[in-house]
């Protein structure tokens, strides 16, 4: 997964320029024939543009996933299942220069429809896909230093997940300039998201599946102390139990097989976990047929940890850099007792994927290096990446 990190991190910077340059060329056509009066702006368009990009800030409060039972008509603004809720964009200036309505647009998007847009001062419309403008009227408010307006909308469904309401909210001038909203151009949707209403998460609040059902029944019996400890993730093919238990403060691998690149993502991830201490010997080497018949495949390997030290038997090198990943997932963060046991595993599918669509919601490329360490922590080997909005454009990696 390192390998392929470093491979295509020159692609995704890419990639981001092309949707950078193509975005740009939209709202120069789209936002040309806006209706409001620049002269009572009294800033030139570039010092505009600039004060509306640094200063204004966008949020969102979602209040109620059930609007229906407050009495809003979700059906008649055309909700499927009669399903809406309702929430509040508060707009911010952080700056100290005021920035008076008129003259621009702000551009958002949502995974889910936005049915109603609730205040007298702006009009709204849907463009394509996820995009929706919000136009605030000429003379309708000023946003002076440290002051903020709400705008009340009706969503389609709910909104249950941070993730379901997407960053990188951006505005837009009469001019055609155009630019990301500072404070919105972030990963960390906490950012922008003031609140979510609670959900309960049960079988009886959804209507459910037997093997749903069984899902949240098997979660409930919560496991002891000593078998949460012993407990490998992801889940592993079995697991039997020794006598004694391995400190581990680091680790000082000894891996016959592993390329110096696995070597180092293996020690970065030690360290993300705080694993600077006193080292336990984890030694490796790849066995190949060696192995039990069902684990004899790439991937498969066997970890034996005692108090004196880790061994992976390996059928191949993928075997081997997972097998340290499954100790890891035994450590404590920041070091602890590792309990003796002995572990065989080997995948279920040859195919591990991960879809992550940067067509919709482009991420940065910093956080899909840290999405690809998280799917390499949990043997994921496929990263399936839209990278546009056709079929033709997807694309699979390794």
């Amino acid at each position: 997964m390192k390998l392929f990190r470093g491979k295509h991190l020159g692609w995704l910077n890419f990639s981001r320029t092309i949707l950078a340059v193509a975005a740009s060329s939209c709202l120069m056509a789209a936002c040309s024939g806006g209706g409001s009066d620049s002269s009572a702006v009294n800033l030139s368009p570039t010092a505009r543009i600039a004060a509306l990009g640094g200063n204004l800030m966008v949020r969102v409060a979602i209040d109620a996933n059930d609007a229906a039972k407050s009495g809003t008509q979700c059906a008649d603004l055309g909700a499927d299942w009669a399903s809406c809720a309702r929430g509040r964009l508060i707009l911010e200036n952080t700056g100290s220069t005021s920035l008076p309505a008129g003259g621009w647009t702000l551009y958002l998007h949502s995974i889910h429809r936005i049915l109603a847009v609730e205040h007298a001062g702006f009009s709204w419309r849907h463009i394509t896909g996820d995009l929706y403008a919000l136009t605030p009227q000429a003379g309708a408010f000023t946003l002076k230093a440290g002051e903020r307006i709400e705008v009340p909308f009706v969503g389609e469904y709910w909104y249950q997940r941070y993730s379901d309401l997407l960053p990188r909210a951006y505005v837009a001038t009469e001019g055609g300039q155009a630019v990301v909203l500072k404070h919105n151009d972030t990963d960390d949707e906490t950012r922008y998201v003031d609140t979510i209403p609670p959900s309960a998460d049960k079988a009886a609040a959804v209507n459910t599946t037997p093997a749903q059902i069984a899902r949240v029944s098997a979660e409930r019996a919560l496991a002891s102390a000593k078998q949460t400890a012993a407990r490998a993730l992801p889940a592993v093919l079995r697991e039997t139990a020794g006598e004694g238990a391995l400190n581990v403060g680091g680790i000082d691998l000894s891996m016959h097989g592993l390329s110096d690149s696995q070597l180092s993502a293996l020690k970065t991830r030690a360290a993300s976990l705080g694993l600077g201490g006193a080292s336990a010997r984890v030694s490796g080497q790849i066995v190949g047929a060696a192995l039990p018949a069902d684990i004899t495949m790439s991937s498969g390997y066997r970890l034996t940890v005692a108090s004196g030290g880790a061994n992976i038997d390996a059928f191949d090198a993928a075997s081997l850099y997972y097998g340290v990943q499954t100790l890891l997932s035994l450590t404590p963060a920041g070091g602890g007792a590792v309990p003796a046991m002995t572990i065989e595993d080997a995948p279920r599918y040859t195919w591990r994927g991960m879809h992550l669509d940067v067509a919709r919601n482009f991420r940065q490329p910093a956080t899909i290096k840290r999405l690809i360490d998280q799917m390499s922590t949990y043997k994921l080997n496929k990263l399936h990446l839209m990278r546009a909005g056709a079929s033709r454009f997807r694309a699979c990696r390794n």
